[in-house]
C-alpha cells in the first residue's frame, strides 16, 4: 500500500528521519540519538536505554501505574479529571504542544494519499523543534478530507510507451486525468492500473481483487476491448500452441511469416469475428461479470466506461473488418454501461472524428499525446460535476448522448 520516506533539520539542528512501510511486518519503533546514548521504544510503551562503548542494554522501567493499567491510559485520565475539576488545560499536556507533530501528520498523510500522482514533495516541515504554547488554548487542527480515489483499469492505451511513438508516463490519459482533476480543485488520485494486451477476462478474479477489493476506488475508468475485437490471423488458441515449448523457433516463425504475408487476403476472405481473442457475447459476459463483483461490496464504485478508439482508416487498411469489430463491440459496451448504471462516453465525445489524425499515432490506436489529452479533459468533465459521488446511479449517465 504506502510506503512513506521522509527527513529533515530542525530548527536546533537536529536530524530526522521517518520511514514507513505499511505492508511489512514489525511494530511501531522511535529511536532518540544523542552522542552519548540511544533510546529505542520499541514497541513505544517501552525504552531501551544503549550506551556509548559498551554492547549491553538497560531498560527504563515504567512507573507502577503504567504497569497496572494500559501505558499512559492512568495519567490521561487524571489529566482529563483535573481539567474538568480545574477548567484549565494543564501545560503539560495542552494539544497546543503537539501541534507541530499533529500538522506533520497531516502533511505526510497528504503526501502519502498524492503519491499516486507525483512522486513525495520535499518535506521542509520542522519535524523536532516544540515551541512552548503561548497559552494552553486548544489549537483547531485542519481535518484531512480522502481524496477521490479513481482506478484507471485499462489496456496499453493508458500507459507509457516508446513506440512507435514516445508517449511519457506524464503524458498518458491517467496522468492527465490527475492533473486536470486537481486544476479544477478537486483532490483526487489516478491509479494507472493499465496493462498491456489486455482483456475482458483479465478484469476478473486476482486482477478484480488486487484493483478494486484492496485499492477500494470511488471511481473505476473501464478502457478495454481494441485487444478484444480485433481480426486476427491467429486465434488465442493457435497463438498459445505456437507459444510453446516443444514448437521449435525456427517452425514458430515460418509459420508466423508464412500467414502475415497473407494477412489481408486471410482478413479480407473470412469473417472479422473468426479469430477475435473474445468473441461478442463472451465479452459482455465478462463486463456483467466485473459489475456484479463491483455491486456486492461494501461500496461499490462508481462506474465509468470508455469506448473503443482507434483510427478506421489506418486500422481497416492494417486489419480489413476492423471498424466494423469496433462498432460491434462498442455497441456491446454502451449495452453494457446502461444496464449497469455506468457513465458512459460516446467515441465521438472521446475523440472527435475531425481530431482522429492527430488523436493517434501510427499504428492507428495508441493515443498520441493530444489524444490523451483529450479523453483526460473528458473525464474531468464528467467527474467534476460531481466529485463526491462514490457510487454508481441507478440509470446510465451517457456522456455525448443522453443525460440523466
Amino acid at each position: 500500500r504506502w510506503l512513506m520516506s521522509r527527513k529533515g533539520v530542525s530548527r536546533r539542528g537536529g536530524l530526522a528521519t521517518f520511514l514507513s512501510s505499511w505492508d511489512s511486518p514489525g511494530r511501531w519503533r522511535f529511536s532518540y540519538c544523542t552522542p552519548g546514548r540511544r533510546y529505542v521504544f520499541a514497541p513505544l510503551e517501552t525504552c531501551e536505554v544503549h550506551e556509548a562503548g559498551t554492547r549491553e542494554t538497560r531498560a527504563l522501567e515504567p512507573a507502577e501505574v503504567d504497569v497496572q493499567f494500559k501505558p499512559g491510559f492512568h495519567g490521561q485520565a487524571a489529566a482529563f479529571l483535573q481539567m474538568v475539576k480545574t477548567r484549565e488545560v494543564p501545560l503539560l499536556h495542552s494539544l497546543a504542544a503537539v501541534g507541530p507533530a499533529v500538522r506533520l501528520a497531516d502533511k505526510l498523510t497528504s503526501a502519502c494519499l498524492r503519491a499516486g500522482k507525483t512522486q513525495f514533495a520535499k518535506c521542509e516541515t520542522d519535524v523536532t523543534s516544540r515551541p512552548k504554547p503561548k497559552s494552553a488554548a486548544i489549537p483547531v487542527v485542519p481535518s484531512h478530507r480522502k481524496p477521490l480515489r479513481i482506478v484507471a483499469l485499462a489496456d496499453s492505451l493508458a500507459m507509457a510507451r516508446s513506440e512507435p511513438a514516445v508517449i511519457q508516463w506524464e503524458e498518458t490519459w491517467p496522468a492527465r486525468l490527475a492533473a486536470e482533476l486537481i486544476s479544477a480543485g478537486i483532490d483526487a488520485e489516478v491509479i494507472n492500473c493499465g496493462a498491456r494486451a489486455r482483456t475482458a477476462d483479465q478484469l476478473l478474479d486476482t486482477e478484480f481483487e488486487e484493483h478494486v477489493v484492496y485499492k477500494q476506488p470511488d471511481v473505476v475508468v473501464l478502457q478495454v476491448g481494441i485487444v478484444d475485437c480485433s481480426p486476427r490471423i491467429f486465434s488465442k488458441r493457435e497463438r498459445s500452441l505456437l507459444n510453446r515449448r516443444f514448437v521449435p523457433a525456427s517452425l514458430r516463425n515460418w509459420i508466423i511469416q508464412r500467414r502475415a504475408k497473407r494477412r489481408d487476403e486471410i482478413l479480407r476472405n473470412s469473417d472479422p469475428l473468426r479469430k477475435v481473442y473474445t468473441r461478442p457475447d463472451e465479452f459482455t459476459q465478462f463486463l456483467e461479470q466485473f459489475a456484479a463483483e463491483a455491486s456486492r461490496l461494501d461500496r461499490p464504485p462508481r462506474l465509468v466506461v470508455l469506448p473503443v478508439l482507434c483510427s478506421p482508416a489506418v486500422m481497416d487498411r492494417k486489419s480489413p473488418g476492423h471498424t466494423q469489430n469496433v462498432r460491434l463491440y462498442n455497441d456491446r459496451l454502451r449495452s453494457f454501461a446502461l444496464s449497469a448504471g455506468a457513465d458512459w462516453i460516446e467515441p465521438e465525445t472521446a475523440i472527435p472524428t475531425n481530431t482522429v489524425d492527430e488523436s493517434f499515432v501510427d499504428d492507428g490506436y495508441h493515443l498520441s499525446v493530444s489524444g490523451s489529452a483529450r479523453c483526460a479533459a473528458v473525464l474531468a468533465q464528467l467527474l467534476s460535476r460531481d466529485s463526491h459521488r462514490a457510487s454508481a446511479p441507478p440509470s446510465a449517465n451517457m456522456a455525448g448522448a443522453t443525460s440523466t
